[in-house]
């Protein structure tokens, strides 16, 4: 848990003028000591229009700010941040500035991408076993073939199996790799 803030993004007239981000940039080992600078350096370029829409929509409407994103590291690894952020405001009703905690969610990250592959894997096994139970003959091969290019998300593949004699049988194939045989 880090709190970013003090004094949180600088506003002027309505514009971002800079975003402190010391606490991110030390729990990243950027710096020794905290100093001003703009957010956009250390976010992964795919996140950087996403999290200013956010921020931006945060002080326009002064509604919390929450966002998770990627930030880059010195040695280049990409890494989780989960940020809650709130509006305060001037005497005026404006929007002064922003302050809120940043944490750490790499490891939340790749638990949840372990487990949405495992579970993907079950339901593959699942499937496949339904049809090994319910698909007569031979038009079971051409059922699990799809099942397990549904689930590698790919437009090749072939399925076969071992005979008695050790011989590899290759009873269906997409089209694709038929037409590149």
């Amino acid at each position: 848990l880090h709190r970013f803030g003090d004094p949180g993004l600088l506003l002027g007239q309505g514009q971002l003028i800079a975003a402190p981000l010391p606490l991110i940039e030390v729990l990243i080992g950027r710096l020794q000591r905290p100093r001003l600078r703009g957010a956009g350096e250390i976010l992964h370029p795919d996140d950087r229009q996403s999290v200013d829409w956010l921020v931006r929509q945060s002080l326009a409407s002064h509604d919390d700010f929450a966002a998770d994103y990627r930030v880059i590291w010195p040695d280049g690894s990409i890494h989780w941040i989960s940020a809650l952020g709130r509006v305060f405001l001037a005497a005026d009703g404006s929007a002064e500035r922003m302050e809120g905690v940043t944490f750490d969610i790499t490891a939340r990250k790749r638990d949840e991408e372990l487990l949405r592959r495992a579970s993907a894997e079950m339901e593959a096994r699942n499937r496949i076993n339904r049809v090994f139970l319910t698909v007569p003959g031979e038009g079971m091969y051409t059922e699990v073939l799809k099942i397990v290019l549904e689930t590698l998300q790919s437009p090749y593949g072939v399925f076969g199996y071992l005979d008695e004699m050790g011989d590899l049988v290759v009873p269906t194939m997409t089209r694709t790799v038929w037409d590149q045989c």
